[in-house]
């Protein structure tokens, strides 16, 4: 195997390049070997989405551990939430998901979780690494080589788990309606069923795994399509997913998408309303700075860290935390797991609508606000599909990019703020809204990124 240069497939922390071109089944059976390695021993929970070369690369790399002597849980094709799950009901001490995203067509990624179910940083790629380009893989003998099972029933087993993390009996007597867009992932499988099961009424589109050709769901058109849906079938809640179920956007009764700082707003809010004495919340650098103000009104020890995977967490886990949140509609329940299942956290707003008898959108204006700045811009169509590729000329200019699925969060720094940009549901413009620091001049960030939407 020849040296790897992590630099070349490593993005935002994550083992994620070219699939059959970077990231071969011979690489692929490498790092699993590798991984193997590194546990030395135990059980590893696999898990894909539908398409077919997340199907490949996962099979070379559970021929890799089996090779190394870990024993693999190979749960097919399934969420990130039915893979967290499962590392942790059978007591797993790791798992791997192979998937792809929204803005990556033609890459494949692959995200390593410990026995916790907490995706693993960049510390832990270093090691894999190492052991690759050292040469130092441990190869049992046959009679070691490990074994591989299967869950036919992890679906059901994790909705019934699931329910008892909810107020079912409120749910049911709510007459909810929420409309899910899966995103052809394996999501599919359970999240209709579940909230079915629940006395929700569900109204649910691309839970199939296509025929051919993979679309990078969610893009501006079917997130333009559940936002229509939501508002002619008089919903209360719409969702739109990714592929592997780790992120979500979320859609108020009357079509409006929910903004991802309003989203977290929301949830800060409703802890407080449980009358928790000083509780404690993580968050990520690039959530609102509001929650600042609102952690000294309310007596919140607040929490920032790194916007990388697992750190939220890692640190609900140190400081015994009573929520964790961040973009993306990630919040994390701590009562089920210290990592975000975007099920739950439907479910959950679904008890919120139930139990203040309210719709989001009157739900959503009563949430503090922090004032911003805003400019729209008209740009070609070439541009307003592609916006993510050529925000990626002024990386060098900023600290952060964060992927919302509903546009791109650039964080500036800590001194100066940052600045979404956000696709319009109803017009071919881009909307450009700025949260920065008094002495921040909204103008002059507001321009570096008209400058890279240029042709």
């Amino acid at each position: 195997m020849e040296y790897i240069d992590k630099d070349r497939i490593v993005n935002n922390n994550r083992i994620s390049a070219g699939a059959n071109i970077d990231i071969t089944p011979e690489f692929a059976a490498t790092i699993g070997s590798s991984y193997g390695t590194f546990l030395k021993q135990g059980v590893v929970v696999l898990a894909r989405d539908y398409r077919t070369d997340s199907r490949m690369l996962k099979r070379s790399f559970a021929a890799g551990l089996m090779s190394a002597g870990i024993n693999v849980l190979d749960i097919h094709e399934g969420s990130t939430s039915t893979l967290r799950f499962s590392i942790r009901r059978f007591g797993a001490n790791g798992g791997v998901m192979f998937t792809s995203g929204h803005l990556m067509e033609g890459k494949t990624t692959i995200k390593f979780y410990n026995g916790h179910g907490i995706e693993y940083g960049i510390d832990f790629l270093k090691k894999i690494f190492s052991i690759m380009n050292e040469k130092k893989i441990n190869r049992v003998p046959p009679r070691e080589v490990g074994q591989i099972s299967t869950s036919e029933d992890i679906d059901t087993i994790y909705n019934k788990a699931m329910s008892q993390f909810i107020d079912k009996e409120l749910l049911s007597e709510s007459d909810l309606r929420v409309v899910m867009d899966c995103a052809n992932g394996p999501l599919g499988d359970t999240a209709p069923q579940l909230f079915s099961n629940l006395d929700i009424d569900v109204i649910a589109i691309n839970t199939f795994k296509p025929y051919k050709s993979f679309k990078n769901l969610p893009d501006i058109e079917s997130i333009r399509k559940v936002s229509r849906i939501v508002s002619s079938a008089n919903a209360d809640l719409g969702m739109a997913c990714d592929v592997d179920g780790s992120r979500v956007i979320f859609f108020m009764e009357n079509g409006a998408v929910i903004d991802s700082d309003l989203l977290i707003t929301l949830f800060f809010m409703d802890l407080i309303d449980r009358e928790i004495k000083k509780p404690t919340i993580i968050t990520s650098q690039t959530t609102t700075r509001l929650l600042e103000e609102l952690a000294k009104e309310y007596e919140v020890n607040l929490i920032r860290v790194d916007n990388i995977p697992g750190e939220i967490s890692t640190k609900i886990r140190l400081k015994m935390a009573n929520l964790g949140i961040s973009d993306g509609g990630k919040i994390r329940f701590p009562v089920y797991a210290p990592f975000t299942d975007i099920i739950l956290v439907a479910l959950k707003l679904c008890e919120i609508i139930g139990r203040t008898n309210d719709n989001l959108s009157n739900l959503i204006s009563q949430c503090p606000q922090s004032i911003k700045m805003q400019e729209d811009l008209t740009v070609k169509p070439n541009i307003f599909y592609n916006y993510n590729l050529h925000l990626q000329k002024i990386e060098d200019e900023i600290v952060k990019f964060v992927d919302t699925l509903f546009g791109v969060k650039i964080f500036f720094g800590k001194d100066k703020g940052f600045v979404n940009v956000i696709p319009q549901l109803y017009f071919d413009r881009l909307r450009l809204s700025a949260e920065l620091n008094e002495a921040c001049d909204a103008s002059e960030l507001f321009n570096i990124i008209k400058d890279a939407l240029k042709e």
